[in-house]
């Protein structure tokens, strides 16, 4: 949000927030056995993504083929992650 938004003040500072429990997860995955760093990882990208694609309200919003590309990457990699999914885990 903070890339986005960078005309807000108040999105900027919360997207940093952001950044810092990303950076604190990804420590703790690192540190701590039990918990799948691809996990966050892949939380992470999807929440930037969502968070593009569909933007805030009242704000200048990306261009709009950035928004379809950043919906359909995430459809396409949701549909792989379950397809490979369901065949690991069945």
């Amino acid at each position: 949000m903070a890339v986005i938004y960078k005309e807000n003040r108040f999105l900027a500072e919360l997207g940093k927030s952001f950044l810092g429990l990303i950076v604190i997860n990804l420590i703790l995955d690192l540190t701590m056995s039990g918990i799948d760093i691809w996990g966050h990882i892949g939380g992470a990208i999807g929440g930037f993504l969502v968070g593009l694609a569909l933007g805030l309200p009242g704000i200048k919003r990306p261009k709009v083929i950035f928004r379809v590309l950043a919906m359909v990457s995430v459809v396409a990699i949701s549909y792989f992650m379950y397809t490979k999914g369901m065949i690991v885990y069945g």
